[in-house]
């Protein structure tokens, strides 16, 4: 019996041949072998013939899908993106002296009886700065 073991994109589980397809043991989900048939994509538009005495009309095509070659939203992302920056950037400042602790390696105890802190608020601090060291933001 052939298996494929850990193949299911959705849960990690094992693949069972099923018929023609594959089924995940653990949740269930079909793998087919072939891909499913879909019918033609319809034919593009033809432009219409020029008499000689208009313009040339041509047809342009757009590459990336009805809104054109951007995101949609694409400006609204991007000012995600420099919030998330200036964020950052402030909380930084904000905890220069925290952080400068941290390198340091005093415990979450010691930062916290040094700053007047609750060992909590000093704890939530470590885990931003190692999630922000992680992804090499500082």
């Amino acid at each position: 019996m052939l298996v494929r073991l850990k193949a299911c994109a959705k849960c990690q589980g094992d693949l069972l041949p099923d018929e023609e397809d594959w089924k995940c043991l653990q949740c269930g989900a079909r793998y087919y072998s072939e891909p499913p048939v879909n019918d033609e994509p319809p034919d593009p538009p033809v432009p219409p013939e020029n008499d000689g005495d208009s313009k040339p009309v041509s047809v342009r095509r757009s590459s990336g899908g009805r809104h054109g070659n951007f995101l949609p939203g694409s400006t609204k992302i991007n000012s995600l993106i420099d919030n998330r920056t200036r964020s950052v950037q402030e909380w930084i400042e904000r905890h220069q002296e925290e952080i400068r602790y941290f390198f340091d390696g005093l415990s979450n105890q010691e930062i916290a009886e040094i700053l007047a802190k609750d060992t909590r608020q000093v704890k939530r601090d470590r885990e931003r700065f190692d999630d922000l060291y992680a992804n090499g933001e500082i």
